[in-house]
C-alpha cells in the first residue's frame, strides 16, 4: 500500500489557467514566456505558460513542479507513490482491454494505493 510521507511536508501548488497566450507584442498587462504573451501572474504567483502556480508557503519552500516540500526527501517519497498510482491507472485500462478478468486485481491495486494518497493544497 502506498504510504506518503507526513502530509505536512508536502502539498500541491494551486493552478490556475491563465489561457493559450499569443504571438505578437504583449500589452502592459502580459508577459512573455517562450515566444508568447500570457496574462501576468498575480503578485503571490509564479507562471509557467498557460498556468499561474501558486507561491509556496515559508515553511515547504523546496519547489518541485506542482509540489511544495519542507526537504528533497520528502518530495521524492511522494513523487513515486504518485507514479505507482500513475501506473496502477494504466494497467486498469490496458488489462480492461486485453484480459478483463486482471481487472478486478488491478482496480484494487489501484484502491489500495489511493488509499494512501492524500496531499492537501498549500
Amino acid at each position: 500500500m502506498l504510504s506518503l510521507a507526513n502530509e505536512s511536508s508536502v502539498c500541491w501548488r494551486e493552478p490556475t489557467y491563465r489561457g493559450l497566450g499569443h504571438f505578437g507584442n504583449c500589452t502592459a498587462d502580459e508577459e512573455k514566456e517562450l515566444g508568447l504573451c500570457y496574462q501576468k501572474c498575480g503578485a503571490d504567483e509564479e507562471g509557467v505558460g498557460p498556468v499561474c502556480w501558486k507561491d509556496c508557503p515559508a515553511d515547504r519552500s523546496l519547489v518541485a513542479g506542482p509540489f511544495c516540500c519542507e526537504d528533497s526527501a520528502s518530495c521524492i517519497h511522494d513523487a513515486v507513490g504518485i507514479a505507482r498510482l500513475t501506473m496502477d491507472v494504466g494497467r486498469v485500462i490496458a488489462d480492461a482491454q486485453a484480459a478483463p478478468y486482471k481487472l478486478i486485481h488491478d482496480l484494487r491495486k489501484l484502491f489500495e494505493d489511493e488509499k494512501g494518497l492524500r496531499i492537501p493544497e498549500c
